[in-house]
């Protein structure tokens, strides 16, 4: 592959058929590269050229050609990630096959939006702001990742986990600085390859300003692990037990409350008996509503029994607008003190426990036997548990850093993750899943235990690193410490600021360059006589 200057040019030509066969490879390059960067394939090295291919196709001349491109790779690199959801909403909803493969195939559609936007974008940021649009476009992806709403919010940041130093950059800016580092990367890479404007002056200013950044995050990173290792000497440790009972979907129906509950206490004895401090039990594994007298005395009998607190995942009820819901909810309870406050999951997962859209799809939901009703949790709940106080998350609250950020200003220190991963078999998604999950950790400076009901279960530090991982679909004891340290973060007190400066610029970029573009357009139109 040859690259060229690239010239300020018509967005009006064609483009030729061997160049657009041409550019829909290099496109289609990018777009097998994205499923390889993350888990579980982890190749994140890759993640520094990936978009070269994509930056190359779309800085060409051809107008709507780029788009339908853009359309292609970006419809086809959700495919290639989120290619589990096919199975997974008949198993969590009772939709059928087909209606699901429309779905997801119309999801991912809508999720190209960003490759679609950036083959807009970089062309004409590229002629009118020959170096300025190396520093703009990033800011662009990362206010699409940002304001772009997601079923599954997949950051190209969180590829950079597993690589401490550099994904403590979370810690300051969330995972969007990472996404804008990587694709900073890649405009920089790009621009040597084929520059734009006069490649004299600038030529190696980029590449130096990039290695200046870059060498910043590792000083930082670096600092910052070994402060997590300084306080780590003065540490408390929790010692949990993580019980990864392995039941599938309908077993509960299958073996019955008691089997299930003796299972439990089973694995839960084999864990006491291990030194473990805590039990914890996954999402949604006590059958009984846990606002329930019934539930309270069960609950409290069995941690009497092992003489150590539960921290379980169950269901409750709540009266709303004269009608009873169901919440997915967690709670734990101490031999000594009972029950402790019941938090209810805020964020519920769509086509599962809430139906978007329910009105405007009824020509669908009557047709799927769709029951489930559950209702949102209204506030984050941190409470205090031997001495610890710490937040639940349930399921996929994880991958969401709004609540990890509530959780730090309601005074958490540790963050209790439940989840029920089942339902994805074995495929990528388990993977994708913790790996979502541990940026919270780095975002927050918070410790993690996450406990999944068929794996993947594991703790993490502030620092995003796991202490083992347990094997997927194996019934698992797991007995884990967790050092209570917290790292106080920049992110945690801030938000999302670092994300609203980058759709600030780039909505600064944009405006200038539509105007701009409008002026030519006129300019260019013949004058009437």
């Amino acid at each position: 592959m040859q690259f060229q200057r690239h010239e300020p040019i018509s967005t009006a030509r064609p483009v030729s058929r061997s160049l657009f066969w041409l550019r829909l490879g290099a496109i289609l390059l990018t777009a097998v590269s994205q499923p390889l960067l993350s888990a579980p394939f982890n190749w994140w090295p890759l993640h520094w050229i990936a978009w070269i291919p994509f930056l190359w196709a779309v800085a060409a001349d051809g107008g709507r050609a780029r788009l339908r491109l853009a359309y292609i790779g970006g419809t086809a690199a959700n495919l290639m990630i989120f290619y589990w959801m096919v199975r997974l909403l008949p198993n969590f909803t009772n939709i059928p096959l087909g209606v699901s493969l429309v779905l997801v195939f119309l999801l991912c559609s809508y999720l190209s939006i960003t490759w679609i936007v950036l083959a807009w974008v970089v062309p004409r940021l590229r002629r009118r702001y020959p170096v300025l649009w190396i520093y703009a476009t990033p800011a662009v992806l990362v206010a699409l990742e940002f304001l772009l709403p997601q079923l599954f919010p997949y950051m190209q940041g969180a590829s950079h986990y597993r690589v401490l130093p550099v994904a403590q950059l979370a810690s300051l800016t969330g995972v969007y600085g990472i996404s804008y580092l990587l694709f900073l990367a890649n405009t920089v890479l790009f621009n040597l390859l084929a520059p734009s404007g006069d490649r004299r002056k600038t030529f190696w200013a980029h590449p130096l300003i990039l290695a200046l950044l870059v060498g910043l995050v590792l000083i930082y990173g670096r600092s910052r692990v070994a402060r997590y290792h300084e306080a780590l000497q003065d540490a408390r440790v929790l010692r949990v037990g993580l019980i990864q009972s392995n039941l599938q979907p309908f077993d509960h129906s299958r073996l019955g409350f008691n089997h299930v509950q003796d299972t439990y206490m089973k694995l839960s004895q084999q864990a006491v008996a291990r030194g473990a401090r805590w039990v914890v039990w996954s999402e949604g594994e006590f059958k009984y509503a846990l606002n329930t007298g019934l539930a309270r005395g069960i609950l409290l009998e069995m941690s009497r029994e092992l003489g150590c607190p539960i921290l379980l995942g169950g269901y409750g009820h709540v009266m709303k607008d004269g009608k009873v819901w169901t919440t997915n909810s967690a709670i734990h309870v101490d031999p000594s003190t009972g029950l402790g406050r019941r938090y209810d999951k805020r964020i519920l997962v769509p086509f599962g426990e809430t139906m978007p859209l329910e009105r405007q799809l009824r020509f669908i939901t009557r047709h799927i036997d769709w029951k489930s009703r559950f209702h949102p949790g209204d506030e984050p709940v941190v409470q205090t548990l031997d001495g610890i106080p710490y937040a639940f998350l349930i399921c996929y609250e994880a991958i969401y850093p709004r609540l990890g950020r509530e959780a730090v200003s309601a005074g958490a220190h540790l963050l209790v993750n439940i989840t029920y991963d089942a339902w994805f078999g074995r495929t990528t998604a388990p993977h994708q899943h913790l790996m979502l999950a541990v940026i919270r950790c780095i975002e927050t400076g918070l410790p993690m235990v996450r406990l999944a009901t068929s794996g993947i279960s594991t703790v993490a530090n502030p620092l995003g690193e796991t202490d083992g991982l347990s094997p997927l679909f194996e019934r698992k004891v797991l007995i884990h410490r967790v050092p209570l340290v917290v790292l106080p973060t920049l992110y945690a007190k801030t938000g999302d600021l670092f994300a609203w400066f980058c759709v600030a610029g780039g909505l600064l970029c944009l405006t200038f360059t539509i105007v701009g573009h409008s002026r030519r357009r006129r300019r260019q139109q013949p004058v009437s006589q």
